[in-house]
């Protein structure tokens, strides 16, 4: 699969596809189109690409917490808010916070996407999805 073409799939395949394909993007339940639609490259093709987002919030939720134990050292160490603790305290809340409201509106365009019926490419992870799962088709 190169970037602008996508599996290929009759109209009754997406129309089947489609019915349950938008659960991919919804955490954990990519699993659900992918082990009932097992021959369907619609319900596949969005399934990887929600398999790809569920780790990115895994991956997300662990580095956050890096981050906060981080920063609470950091900020113990200072005696409080004062000498940059503060900063370092904020960026840590703040910059995992901003990470997740982007994979979470790129959920939310995946499950538009699929539920309208149509192929659509993540930024970033959709190309991700392809490399990683590309014997998936």
């Amino acid at each position: 699969m190169s970037e602008t073409n996508f599996p290929e799939a009759t109209e009754e395949q997406i129309k089947d596809g489609k019915s349950i394909a938008w659960l991919s993007y919804l955490g954990i339940f990519f699993l659900i189109p992918l082990l009932a639609h097992k021959d369907n490259p619609f319900s596949k093709y969005h399934a990887r690409q929600g398999m790809v987002l569920f780790f990115a919030y895994v991956a997300m939720g662990i580095l956050w917490g890096i981050l906060g134990a981080i920063a609470g050292m950091i900020y113990s160490g200072y005696g409080g808010y004062g000498a940059g603790g503060g900063i370092c305290v904020s960026l840590a809340i703040l910059l995992p916070a901003l990470a997740c409201v982007f994979l979470g509106v790129l959920a939310i365009i995946g499950i538009i996407q699929s539920a309208s019926g149509k192929f659509w490419k993540m930024p970033i992870f959709g190309g991700m999805a392809e490399k990683w799962f590309k014997t998936m088709v």
